[in-house]
């Protein structure tokens, strides 16, 4: 098998990601071209297309970042980040002077991401499609229903969107609440405008997962990229 020269390559990649793993991942790695390859592009791709599978399938999609529970036996799949999830709220909110709790979350609406609903197939947070499933909402509903269901309380879902980098905008002057994974929590307060907070709650770790088609097992510039995915996903761990 012949080396693949990142140096001097020419090459173009495709992956599919959304706009949190895009932040995440996708940002260091692209510095880390402009270094070791400067030369490679990238292509970034929703991964929320419902025919995400069948573009892998195709040749379109060279690498899928996202979570999934089902990956079929024709897709190769490696992990890069497993975390939990946090709570967002805006600076001066009400809850921001002690510890979060249920009563919380049972009290201030929430703002949500989901991808994806039960119009699009979803089951249990889950689109399955050509074998693959792949996550259509953001945060372990049924963690937060379960935690709630003690208190007989139900949580009110004020805002779904189906994108991440609105949630600071839509924060900012409420008092909602979001639940969100912790890389994205974390990438969010950067601009000091948002408050990081604890779950009150168990909530089961989510696995984030690069995802590619078995013909590229031992395709050399591939490999070169799942590796250079996997550093740069690394950097992002909780």
């Amino acid at each position: 098998m012949e080396a693949f020269d990142a140096l001097h390559s020419k090459r173009r990649f495709v992956i599919a990601a959304n706009d949190h793993v895009t932040a995440v991942v996708i940002a260091p790695l692209s510095r880390a071209l402009q270094q070791q390859a400067p030369g490679v592009d990238l292509v970034v791709r929703p991964s929320t297309r419902l025919d995400l599978a069948e573009q892998i399938d195709l040749g379109r999609i060279d690498l899928a970042i996202g979570i999934f529970s089902q990956v079929p036996s024709r897709l190769r799949a490696r992990m890069l980040i497993a975390q939990g999830e946090a709570v967002l709220m805006r600076k001066g909110h009400p809850a921001s002077r002690r510890k979060l709790t249920l009563q919380d979350l049972g009290k201030y609406p929430l703002l949500t991401i989901s991808v994806g609903g039960q119009e699009e197939g979803a089951v249990d947070g889950f689109i399955l499609e050509h074998g693959l499933a792949r996550q259509s909402e953001m945060f372990d509903r049924h963690a937060l229903e379960d935690a709630m269901g003690d208190l007989k309380a139900t949580p009110r879902l004020r805002i779904t969107v189906p994108h991440s980098l609105a949630i600071p905008a839509l924060l900012r002057d409420s008092d909602m609440l979001s639940i969100i994974p912790v890389s994205l929590a974390k990438w969010l307060i950067r601009d000091d405008e948002l408050l990081l907070r604890e779950l009150p709650y168990a909530s089961v770790s989510a696995t984030t997962r690069a995802i590619w088609h078995r013909r590229n097992d031992h395709d050399a510039a591939h490999m070169w990229l799942r590796e250079m995915v996997a550093v740069a996903a690394s950097a992002t761990e909780p």
